[in-house]
């Protein structure tokens, strides 16, 4: 479960079930490029640290922060 909160639009939820969503990685580039996110944007992940969340955010971007 997570929020992506852009500055200058709306926020919006967004859930990944790992059993249930083949593709996660894409399906979070996929809401987070409909906010208007570039790939060489900064993106902040605020997790409760587990390795699949961790990994995910390295994988979206170099500029992506854990």
């Amino acid at each position: 479960m997570g929020k992506s909160i852009p500055i200058d639009r709306p926020s919006r939820y967004f859930g990944l079930v790992q059993s249930h969503d083949d593709k996660p990685k894409r399906r979070l580039i996929e809401v987070l490029k409909d906010q208007g996110w570039q790939a060489n944007q900064p993106v902040t992940f605020m997790t409760d640290g587990g390795d699949t969340v961790i990994n995910m955010a390295r994988f979206m971007a170099a500029a992506s922060e854990h």
